[in-house]
C-alpha cells in the first residue's frame, strides 16, 4: 500500500524514473494488475518514450485490462500523434469512443487531432460535445486551449462558443489565457508574456501555450527593446541610422534561424530603407512585420 502511495507521489512530483521502480517493484508483488502497465506506460509518455508507452499500453489490453482500456487507447493515440502519425492515432481514438461513446477526454483529443488534420468542422462539433459533456475535466479544458488561441477565424460561429466558455470559466489556466491574449492583442506584450508563463507553470505540457509564449518572447525580444534602440540611433543624424541598419541586420541573423519562411525581398527592401535614412519607413515596416504574425 505505501509503495503505491509511493508511486502516486513520484508522479505528482514528475519524478518519472522513480515511479517506474515503484511501478516494477508493484507488478512483480501483485503480477495480476494490469493497471500497472498502463501506469507504466503514461510514465515513459511523460519521458517522451512514445515506443514504449504504445508498447506497453498494447500489452495491457492484450491481457484484458477492462477498467483502463479507454485510458489506454487515448494514450496511445496521443503517443502516435506525438509522433506525427496521425491516421494511428485516429484509429486509437475511435476504438476508445466506440468502448465508450461518451468519454469527453478521449472526444477532445480526436477533436484536436481533426483540428490539425485540417477538418476544422468536425473538430469543433467533438470539442464542443466534449465540454457539454464535462465542462470541468482538465484534459478537455486544455485541448479548449488549442482552439481558443489557433481559431481559423474569429466569426466561425462555433468559435463564438468556445470564446464564450472561455470567458466565463473559472479554470485558472483558461482566465490567464484569455487575459493574456487580450493583452497580446492590444499590443502589451511583455504583460501577455508574464500571463502566459503563468499558465505554462500550470500546464507545462500544452503545446499551444508554449508556442505563445515563445512568440511573445520573440515579439518582447525582437521589437520592443530593438525599437527603443533604433529610435535614440535615429536621433544621432545619419551615422544613427547607418548604426540602427548594421543593429538591424544583426537581428535579422536571429529572425532568419528562427523564422526560414521570412521574405528575403522585405528584408533586402527595409535594410536599404535604413541606409539611405528613410528611417520612420524602416522602423514602422520592421515593427508590423512582427505585429502580422498570428
Amino acid at each position: 500500500m505505501n509503495n503505491k502511495k509511493n508511486i502516486f507521489e513520484y508522479i505528482g512530483k514528475q519524478s518519472y524514473k522513480d515511479a517506474i521502480e515503484g511501478i516494477d517493484k508493484a507488478y512483480l508483488a501483485e503480477p495480476y494488475r494490469k493497471y500497472y502497465l498502463y501506469l507504466k506506460g503514461y510514465c515513459f509518455s511523460r519521458l517522451g518514450n512514445y515506443f514504449r508507452t504504445i508498447s506497453l499500453c498494447k500489452q495491457a489490453l492484450e491481457c484484458g485490462v477492462e477498467s483502463e482500456a479507454e485510458e489506454c487507447y487515448l494514450l496511445i493515440g496521443q503517443s502516435y500523434e506525438y509522433m506525427d502519425w496521425f491516421e494511428e492515432a485516429e484509429d486509437n481514438y475511435l476504438l476508445g469512443l466506440k468502448l465508450n461513446p461518451n468519454n469527453s477526454e478521449i472526444k477532445a483529443a480526436y477533436a484536436y487531432l481533426l483540428l490539425k488534420s485540417g477538418y476544422t468542422y468536425s473538430a469543433y462539433s467533438f470539442i464542443l460535445e466534449a465540454l457539454r459533456a464535462d465542462p470541468d475535466n482538465t484534459l478537455v479544458n486544455h485541448y479548449v486551449v488549442y482552439f481558443y488561441l489557433h481559431s481559423a477565424s474569429s466569426n466561425f460561429e462555433r468559435y463564438k462558443l468556445i470564446k464564450s466558455f472561455v470567458d466565463n470559466s473559472s479554470n485558472e489556466i483558461l482566465k490567464l489565457v484569455k487575459a493574456g491574449k487580450s493583452d497580446a492583442e492590444r499590443q502589451r506584450h511583455s504583460v501577455a508574456m508574464r500571463k502566459f508563463e503563468k499558465a505554462y507553470l500550470l500546464d507545462p505540457d500544452n503545446e499551444s501555450i508554449a508556442d505563445y509564449l515563445d512568440e511573445l518572447r520573440l515579439r518582447v525580444k525582437l521589437i520592443y527593446k530593438p525599437l527603443v534602440l533604433f529610435d535614440i540611433l535615429g536621433s544621432w543624424g545619419r551615422w544613427g541610422k547607418v548604426l540602427g541598419a548594421l543593429a538591424f541586420i544583426t537581428l535579422l541573423i536571429q529572425i532568419i534561424q528562427k523564422d526560414s519562411m521570412l521574405n528575403i525581398m522585405l528584408i533586402l527592401t527595409l535594410v536599404l530603407w535604413a541606409f539611405i535614412g528613410a528611417y520612420k519607413y524602416f522602423i514602422h515596416s520592421f515593427y508590423w512585420k512582427f505585429y502580422s504574425w498570428k
